[in-house]
Order: structure tokens, then C-alpha cells, then sequence
């Protein structure tokens, strides 16, 4: 299966990047982000393993997510593509991933 990251997801792993170089180092901004990215690039290989996204369900395109670090890596499945929506954080507050993937 081919994994497309989204602009919106590529944009909350910058949020990510620069979140981490402000509050830590900038490598260790660049090892978490690689993290991400290599998490979100190995659902081309049993992409359905991730749960299904309960908040997400009422958009009806069956939302799943992967867990790195205390990371969602949100995504869907459509025919022989992973898309990666977005990437959030548990230690946010759910509602915005309702607000984020609408």
C-alpha cells in the first residue's frame, strides 16, 4: 500500500518539531518527528492494525490511529492508500481532533 502524509499532518509534525526545538533540543525535535514519520510510513504493511478513532466515527470513513510516543497518528484507508490526516497529541483536548478532521 502507498502512505500519503497530508499537508495537515505534515503541518501538526512541524508544529512537533518546533514545539520540541523550543522546549528541548533541536535533535531531540528531529529524533521524535522521525519517529512520527517512520511510525506513519510502516502502515504500508498491515495498514487495518490501528483502532478505530471513536471521536472520528461520525464522519463515517472509519477512521483508525497508531500510537507514538503519546502520539495518534490518525489515518484512513481508501483502496490501496493510507492518507495520514493528522497527528495529535493525548495530552490535548479530544474535541480539536474533531474540529481537525472535519
Amino acid at each position: 500500500m502507498e502512505v500519503v502524509i497530508t499537508a495537515r499532518a505534515e503541518y501538526r509534525i512541524k508544529e512537533i518539531h518546533t514545539y520540541y526545538s523550543e522546549v528541548a533540543t533541536i535533535e531531540k525535535a528531529t529524533e521524535i518527528t522521525e519517529q512520527i514519520i517512520e511510525r506513519a510510513l510502516s502502515l504500508d504493511q498491515f495498514s487495518n492494525r490501528g483502532r478505530i478513532e471513536e471521536d472520528l466515527r461520525v464522519f463515517g470513513k472509519e477512521h483508525r490511529y497508531i500510537l507514538e510516543r503519546h502520539f495518534r497518528i490518525i489515518y484512513r484507508v481508501e483502496e490501496k492508500t493510507v492518507y495520514v490526516t493528522d497527528v495529535f497529541s493525548n495530552w490535548q483536548n479530544p474535541a480539536k481532533k474533531i474540529k481537525r478532521n472535519r
